[in-house]
C-alpha cells in the first residue's frame, strides 16, 4: 500500500482497525483515502515544533503523521477500541499519546496546544458549540485551529453505514459565525484559532 510522503508502509504496520463507516482507515481506497490524507497533508505543514491536539483522531493514522513533525501530539477520540488499537499500532512515536476522551468536554489545560486539528468531527456532534468553546480554551493565544466539516453540496456521496444512521449530520452552514463566536478572526490567512500541548 502506498502512503503520503510523511508516512512509510511501517508506520501502519500491525492489524487494522475495522472498518465500520464510522473511522476512516488507511486500508480504505478510492475517494474516502484521499479526502481524509490530504487533510493531514496540509496539516502537517502548520505542526513543526508545534504542541498539536488532534481532536477525534479515530484510528491514529493522522496524529502520527503530524507526531513527524510536531514537538508532541495528543489524539483524543470517543471511542476505547480506536484509542487501544491507535496506541498499539503507533507506538513507536516518542512524542505521540493517545487518550480515550469526548471533544465537547476537553479536560486539557487552558492554552495547552499551539495547533488543534479536527477532521469531519463537527457535524457529527450536537454539543457544537461546547465542542468549539474548548477549542478556544485549550488554544494558545498564538495557536492555530484547523478542521474540516462537509459541504453538502460538494461533498460526494457515501454509502450509510449503520453506525452512521444511527447519528444524524448536522451540518453548520459554511461561513458560520459558532466558530467566530469564541474564536474571533484575525489578520493573515484563514486562521480561526489555536492551542498548546
Amino acid at each position: 500500500m502506498t502512503h503520503p510522503a510523511s508516512i512509510s508502509d511501517d508506520a501502519v504496520a500491525g492489524p487494522p482497525l475495522e472498518f465500520t463507516g464510522e473511522r476512516f482507515t488507511p486500508e480504505c481506497v478510492r475517494e474516502i483515502w484521499y479526502e481524509h490524507w490530504h487533510r493531514y497533508v496540509f496539516a502537517r505543514a502548520f505542526a513543526p515544533g508545534r504542541r498539536v491536539l488532534d481532536a477525534a483522531c479515530g484510528e491514529g493514522y493522522g496524529s502520527a503523521m503530524l507526531a513527524d513533525a510536531a514537538a508532541s501530539v495528543l489524539g483524543v477520540d470517543i471511542a476505547d477500541a480506536a484509542v487501544a488499537h491507535a496506541r498499539q499500532r503507533y507506538a513507536e512515536h516518542a512524542n505521540l499519546r493517545f487518550e480515550q476522551g469526548d471533544c465537547t468536554a476537553l479536560t486539557c489545560a487552558d492554552g495547552q496546544f499551539d495547533l488543534i486539528v479536527s477532521f469531519e468531527t463537527l457535524e457529527h456532534v450536537a454539543a457544537q458549540e461546547a465542542l468549539i468553546a474548548g477549542f478556544a480554551r485549550t488554544l494558545a493565544p498564538d495557536g492555530l485551529l484547523i478542521i474540516s466539516s462537509p459541504d453538502k453540496r460538494t461533498s460526494h456521496s457515501m454509502p450509510a453505514s449503520a453506525s452512521s444512521a444511527a447519528r444524524p449530520l448536522r451540518v453548520a452552514p459554511p461561513g458560520t459565525a459558532l466558530i467566530s463566536r469564541h474564536l474571533p478572526p484575525r489578520e493573515g490567512p484563514s486562521q480561526a484559532g489555536a492551542c498548546k500541548t
